[in-house]
């Protein structure tokens, strides 16, 4: 579903003396090795798993610096990408509730191809680097994954009468539960 699709960026970047400018990607090729949604045995946690999971996507990218070399990035293909992610409802008092979060992001490898020979020398030198700073900003995904859930949670200690009425159809629907949600496995 998501293969072809071309997602428009538009976005400048700058990394010290590099001004990277990143217009879009296209979607090649998506691959999902294995994916499955459980219940943690003896929890109340579903825990949602995509594991082994290529992504191949052209990119429109391009950069300048001091160096007189302009950089075109043209692929990117990353591999063995996996994402965990648990939840969990939790109350004090069977009515307020909140939710509970973790999740785990990573890739095993990472390949940038790029349409000049220096700088796909210097990349493929790089490699580590670029690993590194890549996962590094994966467990920044996963903060911002965390501050979300602190955000809806919030939202949910303060709520009022209309949080959750919705104009669903010029109808107002009130899904305000009487009860807290429980995820429950019948182990």
């Amino acid at each position: 579903m998501i293969v072809g699709k071309e997602i428009d960026i538009n976005k400048e970047i700058t990394l010290g003396s590099l001004d990277l400018k990143i217009n879009s990607v296209n979607i090649t090729s998506f691959n999902v090795g294995n994916s499955g949604m459980e219940f943690v045995k003896g929890t109340d946690t579903v825990r949602t798993t995509i594991s082994n999971t290529d992504i191949h996507l052209s990119v429109d990218a391009e950069a300048t610096s001091k160096i007189p070399i302009p950089l075109e990035i043209t692929d990117v293909y990353i591999s063995g990408a996996s994402l965990q992610l648990d939840l969990a409802t939790t109350t004090d008092n069977q009515v307020n509730w909140q939710l509970v979060e973790s999740s785990i992001l990573s890739f095993k490898d990472i390949n940038v191809t790029c349409a000049e020979k220096v700088w796909q020398k210097a990349f493929d030198t790089l490699k580590p680097e670029i690993i590194a700073t890549s996962n590094y900003l994966l467990k920044f995904a996963e903060g911002v994954v965390s501050g979300a859930v602190d955000a809806f949670n919030y939202e949910l200690a303060h709520q009022t009468d209309d949080t959750f009425v919705f104009d669903i159809a010029g109808i107002p629907l009130n899904l305000t539960m009487t009860k807290y949600p429980e995820l429950n496995s019948t182990e």
